[in-house]
């Protein structure tokens, strides 16, 4: 084979097979055709932030005072057992046990929460917030937000009435 067809119709990487420490030989064209395909699938796709907010459009995002009440009170009380949350809301208007699995399995779907089965007991179920999740994330910053603004209002009324 002549050696000017055998350079333009392959190339050679610089980068060593690992286990036997060869150079490899890689066919140009090929190469070619696997940059094309790469690029067209980068045209394509979407990015992450992208991807993540078509599928927290897909489930109705738009928590109500039941969830965000559910939610703080699993968060402030981390590795809390499912059942706990049922009892603790029992007797309050509006969180019979149904409503509140409900909500519960909700905010999973959400990301908000995240549940583990008990490692003695597959029956039991532990909840915690999912502070890698960035609505949950955003909730409790909002709710830090408003207790702050709502301390800050009182303490101006106090100086304005004094």
């Amino acid at each position: 084979m002549n050696k000017n067809i055998f350079l333009s119709y392959y190339s050679t990487l610089n980068v060593h097979d690992i286990m036997t420490e060869e150079a490899k030989v890689i066919n140009a064209k090929e190469l070619e055709k696997v940059q094309k395909s790469i690029e067209n699938i980068l045209k394509k796709s979407k990015s992450l932030p992208l991807y993540r907010e078509m599928l927290i459009s897909d489930i109705e995002t738009d928590l109500d005072e039941r969830d965000k009440e559910l939610f703080n009170y699993i968060r402030k009380n981390p590795e809390i057992i499912k059942q706990d949350v049922i009892d603790a809301f029992h007797g309050i208007p509006g969180y019979s046990r149904k409503p509140v699995l409900k909500r519960i399995n909700r905010l999973r779907e959400l990301g908000m929460i995240i549940v583990r089965p008990d490692k003695a007991n597959s029956q039991t179920h532990h909840l915690s917030a999912n502070y890698e999740n960035e609505l949950a994330r955003l909730t409790v910053d909002l709710d830090s937000f408003k207790h702050r603004y709502f301390n800050l209002i009182v303490k101006v009324d106090v100086i304005a009435s004094s």
